[in-house]
């Protein structure tokens, strides 16, 4: 959805049946904003790490990965960034079903068995509702 300025406006609320839905932001979804506007539910991955050692089997496994899940899992944007022992990735999905079922994928779980045991020595994974996008 786009504002009276032009800014894009996504506001998200969690699905009771876990499926995709709208909420009119002006009868509550409860999160108390009154936008006028129908939206549509939006989740990310927040993946942070502290990074072990990463070679080009990592380089390939991350290039594998992100194609995946963006070609067979319905992943809509992902975008990573490192600095220093710090690595960052951002990934966005139509809902919670399509987020447990790339979890679940089996190139996905040596990926993350890879991981654990040779490019990270830690990491956290949030999931969360995006509630509100703006762009200018």
């Amino acid at each position: 959805m786009v504002d009276a300025n032009g800014c894009v406006i996504t506001v998200a609320a969690q699905a009771e049946q876990g499926g995709d839905q709208e909420y009119d932001v002006d009868q509550g979804a409860g999160h108390g904003l009154s936008l006028g506007y129908w939206v549509e539910i939006m989740y990310a991955v927040i993946f942070r790490a502290e990074i072990n050692t990463l070679d080009d089997e990592y380089s390939a496994m991350a290039a594998r990965m992100r194609d995946l899940a963006i070609n067979e899992y319905g992943c809509m944007e992902f975008v990573s960034a490192t600095e220093g022992a710090q690595e960052l990735a951002i990934s966005y999905w139509p809902d919670l079903r399509s987020i447990q079922n790339w979890k679940s994928n089996p190139e996905h779980l040596q990926a993350q068995a890879l991981g654990r045991k040779k490019w990270y020595k830690s990491y956290q994974v949030q999931v969360v509702e995006v509630i509100k996008e703006y762009s200018a």
